[in-house]
């Protein structure tokens, strides 16, 4: 028998190792993209629930069983994504607000949302909101001196920022010492955003106190 080459082998087999090297491009974009994606849109459903608390207040047992879903909602995308810093951080402040409606485990709640604030400065420490996290941790904490350097790292990155100011006003102002300077930095909050109702509320109770 007579032996034909055959000389579409070659662009055959380049085709496939070409479709196989695509294939496996894909499987590994997807096995990264994918869990990133669902953490993210879980963190970013729960994050817009919480935001809206400030203009539309929730009763006290309400508010309190959305952060615990906050918690359990942030954890999950944690779990999905570990690399999602702002899930992290998050976390971090689902614990925070969730200590406003049980005060006696305000100390265990900063704890735990220390440990998850420095998560997210593991993975970044250029977002002024990480830092605005770990400083509220360590006011839970009572470590006033510790949270004024992160919060002052917060606003070193977003000086033009009114929630940076008005964490920095609500921070000052928990040490009598620096009520004059919580005055002053709630007023700049207010000049960058003259509708925020809670640095309106600060500064009430920062007059009221005087």
């Amino acid at each position: 028998w007579l032996v034909f080459p055959d000389r579409a082998a070659p662009a055959r087999l380049n085709r496939f190792v070409g479709g196989a090297a695509m294939a496996a491009v894909i499987v590994t974009t997807l096995a990264f993209a994918l869990p990133h994606y669902r953490s993210e849109a879980a963190r970013y459903a729960m994050r817009r629930e919480i935001d809206r608390l400030p203009r539309h207040p929730l009763p006290p047992d309400d508010e309190r069983a959305l952060m615990t879903r906050a918690r359990g909602e942030f954890a999950h995308a944690t779990e999905l994504d570990p690399a999602n810093a702002r899930a992290w951080a998050d976390r971090a402040y689902a614990i925070a607000l969730s200590s406003l409606r049980e005060p006696a485990q305000t100390m265990q709640f900063g704890r735990e949302a220390e440990n998850y604030a420095r998560r997210a400065l593991a993975l970044s420490t250029m977002v002024p909101e990480f830092w605005l996290r770990l400083g509220v941790s360590l006011d839970m904490q009572g470590r006033w001196l510790e949270a004024g350097d992160a919060f002052g790292k917060g606003l070193s990155l977003a000086p033009s920022s009114p929630q940076t100011w008005y964490y920095q006003a609500y921070h000052l102002a928990l040490n009598p010492t620096g009520k004059g300077l919580a005055v002053a930095a709630v007023a700049i909050c207010l000049r960058l955003d003259p509708g925020n109702r809670e640095a309106e509320a600060l500064r009430q109770r920062l007059a009221d106190s005087r």
